[in-house]
């Protein structure tokens, strides 16, 4: 049955993918997991200027990591609509748009559980799922820059992180205005 295949996958998570804690909530808990992998994985692409090109459903990882490189590419100069994909004249996969589609990703996967299970699964992970994409997003670049990314205290950032987000945010407008390579 679904349940049963379900329930094989999540115990293998559980064992081999750090899921941690007791089986009665194990599928909020792995949910709560990829949602957590995924954001900080977008961020990561990010933070270096790479764009997936293919993020479709099938190419979520459950697990958290990057998977299906057909059509991949880095940018060339800042540009959040640059898509490498030559037959994606929407630009839905668009570099800026990559949170955005991994999270419309992981709500399909959560209604696919709600389905299989009878509840709502993941709410909590996925209504935070932009705040963690933004934080590691601002880890990893605060490090780019030089700064020291240990400043970032969840859930209420320093003044130091205030002007360090401002610094990261001048670097994004210089990039974008002047378009070096």
């Amino acid at each position: 049955s679904r349940e049963e295949k379900l329930c094989f996958f999540l115990k293998h998570s559980q064992e081999h993918h750090h899921v941690e804690g007791s089986s009665s909530d194990l599928v909020e808990r792995f949910f709560a997991k990829l949602s957590e992998r995924t954001a900080a994985l977008v961020a990561a692409w990010m933070s270096v200027g790479f764009a997936h090109g293919v993020m479709n459903t099938d190419n979520l990882s459950l697990i958290g990591i990057t998977i299906d490189l057909n059509v991949y590419g880095f940018l060339d100069r800042y540009d959040e609509a640059y898509a490498p994909n030559y037959i994606d004249d929407d630009r839905r996969y668009a570099f800026g748009k990559q949170p955005d589609i991994a999270l419309w990703n992981l709500r399909r996967l959560s209604e696919a559980l709600e389905r299989v299970l009878g509840r709502a699964i993941g709410e909590t992970a996925l209504s935070s799922f932009p705040h963690v994409v933004d934080t590691c997003y601002r880890l990893r670049m605060r490090t780019r820059l030089g700064l020291n990314p240990l400043h970032c205290e969840l859930p209420s950032p320093s003044l130091a992180d205030d002007e360090d987000i401002a610094l990261v945010q001048q670097w994004l407008d210089w990039l974008r205005s002047y378009k070096p390579d």
